[in-house]
């Protein structure tokens, strides 16, 4: 009977760890998910049209995934 119980209690002491960690992972992916949308309205790019024509002393250059870019170089315009 000591075994029945101690079974049953390491089984609720392991339930109540996996609902933390699901809680916790749920909180860390809703973040993740806010932060990637604040970090795409942030940048919010278009792609490339066939009229923007390619220029050489440009800043951006867009990788060859077609999706990254770099961006160097100083904006005199701007401080």
């Amino acid at each position: 009977k000591a075994r029945s119980e101690e079974r049953d209690r390491r089984i609720v002491e392991l339930e109540t760890a996996l609902l933390n960690g699901e809680r916790i992972r749920r909180t860390m992916h809703n973040r993740i998910q806010e932060l990637r949308g604040n970090i795409r309205v942030f940048v919010r790019t278009r792609p490339f049209l066939p009229g923007d024509g390619i220029s050489s002393n440009s800043s951006i250059d867009v990788l060859p995934d077609g999706e990254s870019l770099t961006i160097s170089g100083n904006n005199p315009g701007k401080n």
